[in-house]
C-alpha cells in the first residue's frame, strides 16, 4: 500500500515536470519568435560592410538589407569553406580566418519618406565606401 502511494507520487511528479517542461518550451519559443519579429522592426539593420586582408590588403566591401546578418552568413560560409567568392575562401584557409577583419562601416536607416528606396540608398553608399577604401588595397572580385 505504500509503495503505491509512493509510486503514484513519483508518477505524478513526472507528470508535472513534463508539463513544466513543454511550458517552458513553449514560452522560450515565443521569446525566440517575439525576438525575430523586434529585430525584424529595427530601422538600422542596412548597411555597408567591409572584410579586409590584414595580409594582403585585399577588401570586400558590400552592402546588405541586413548588414549584421550578412556578416554572419559570410564567416559561417568562410568557416565552412562554402564562399562563393574563391579568392576570399583562399586567404581565409590560408590564415585559418586570422588575417581576416570584418567591420560594419556605415548603418543606414530606413526613411519614411516613400520616395525613397532603400537598394538606392544602399548602391550609393557602396561606391562611395568603395572610393574611399580604394588606396587601402585591390578588391576581391564577385
Amino acid at each position: 500500500m505504500k509503495q503505491d502511494r509512493l509510486k503514484n507520487q513519483q508518477d505524478s511528479t513526472q507528470d508535472h515536470e513534463q508539463d513544466d517542461q513543454s511550458s517552458g518550451q513553449q514560452n522560450h519559443k515565443h521569446k525566440n519568435k517575439q525576438g525575430r519579429e523586434d529585430y525584424k522592426q529595427q530601422d538600422d539593420r542596412a548597411g555597408i560592410y567591409r572584410v579586409y586582408n590584414t595580409e594582403t590588403g585585399m577588401q570586400w566591401i558590400d552592402s546588405s538589407a541586413d548588414v549584421q546578418g550578412a556578416l554572419n552568413r559570410m564567416q559561417f560560409e568562410l568557416k565552412l569553406g562554402s564562399h562563393r567568392r574563391h579568392a576570399l575562401q583562399a586567404d581565409f584557409k590560408a590564415s585559418a580566418g586570422k588575417a581576416l577583419q570584418f567591420e560594419i562601416l556605415e548603418r543606414i536607416c530606413k526613411k519614411a519618406d516613400p520616395s525613397w528606396n532603400l537598394q538606392e540608398a544602399l548602391d550609393q553608399a557602396r561606391v562611395l565606401w568603395r572610393e574611399e577604401f580604394a588606396a587601402s588595397g585591390a578588391f576581391y572580385t564577385a
